[in-house]
């Protein structure tokens, strides 16, 4: 079934349509109101998504740290390796559920390891 209508453009909306070419504009305003409908679900999805692989990382992030506690040998460079991947970590799941407040101070947790050798 095919529906007539009629609307109102701003300014910016009407020079975008204006560059469609002829014969495509009704196809393309078809296909912007299903998505539309489908938009919040797809933000949905990608949060619910974004989510799970913070949550990953956080593991991650947590079974390194534990490597470093558990694991005094580790060399510098490993050390050094480890400390940046978390700290990355760290920033990414900042103001989210799986930020870790106890890793905030990486060399504290490497001092006091390097310390106790």
């Amino acid at each position: 079934m095919k529906t007539l209508i009629s609307c109102t453009l701003s300014q910016e909306a009407n020079e975008i349509y204006q560059q469609w070419d002829r014969g495509s504009k009704s196809a393309k305003i078809s296909k912007l109101i299903q998505f539309d409908e489908q938009y919040p679900n797809i933000v949905k999805a990608l949060k619910t998504r974004e989510g799970h692989l913070l949550g990953m990382l956080a593991e991650v992030r947590n079974h390194l740290a534990s490597q470093m506690r558990l694991n005094p040998h580790l060399g510098v460079h490993n050390r050094t390796k480890y400390e940046a991947i978390i700290h990355d970590i760290q920033t990414e799941t900042d103001g989210t559920i799986f930020h870790d407040p106890t890793l905030s101070s990486l060399s504290l947790l490497t001092t006091s390891v390097l310390q106790d050798n």
